[in-house]
């Protein structure tokens, strides 16, 4: 699944496909979905389960042809947005977040080749510093335990999606990041 493997960092759940279904959402989308595209939502989530798989189920949703235009457009803002700020989150992935990951030096893309120096840390409720585990795709890292978390060196091999994942003692967070030629 990943291409290497780096120790000493975290990876939080992505939002429930439910997120957001019926909560502010863009002025430009609806402010929730047809009532066909919520009966997917929730069978995919029955079946799924929430988090990363909710994320990647909200994609293949976006994929698919015979969706409504204005559905499209709500998909679009809950992946887009994640509906940030309107404290109105209720899924799980919100509620029982214990961690706060930090990436330093995470850049929106980076080129085939070329080393990407990150900065990882995860800090609990009470302030204190997670040892994290993490992974990478597309490339190679290699990583430096630091007093805060870990440094990652990584070098993407391939054109295409490189993802980052640290995982803490109880959660985890997965970063995409681009990589052109």
């Amino acid at each position: 699944m990943f291409a290497a493997r780096v120790t000493g960092s975290s990876a939080a759940g992505f939002r429930s496909l439910s997120y957001g279904v019926g909560q502010g959402a863009s002025p430009a989308s609806p402010a929730k979905p047809s009532e066909r595209l919520q009966t997917i939502i929730r069978e995919r989530e029955v079946s799924n389960g929430p988090g990363w798989f909710g994320t990647a189920a909200l994609v293949w949703l976006l994929s698919q042809h015979d969706l409504s235009d204005s559905d499209r457009s709500w998909i679009s803002s809950q992946l887009s947005s994640g509906n940030d700020g309107d404290g109105q989150d209720a899924s799980v992935d919100r509620i029982t977040k214990a961690l706060t990951f930090t990436w330093d030096g995470l850049p929106e893309a980076v080129r085939v080749g070329q080393p990407v120096k990150i900065a990882v840390s995860a800090v609990d409720a009470k302030g204190h510093h997670q040892a994290l585990d993490c992974a990478v795709t597309n490339g190679s890292a290699s990583t430096t335990l630091t007093e805060n978390g870990v440094v990652m060196t990584w070098t993407p091999a391939t054109a295409g999606t490189g993802f980052l994942q640290c995982d803490g003692l109880s959660e985890g967070e997965r970063r995409a990041v681009a990589v052109t030629l």
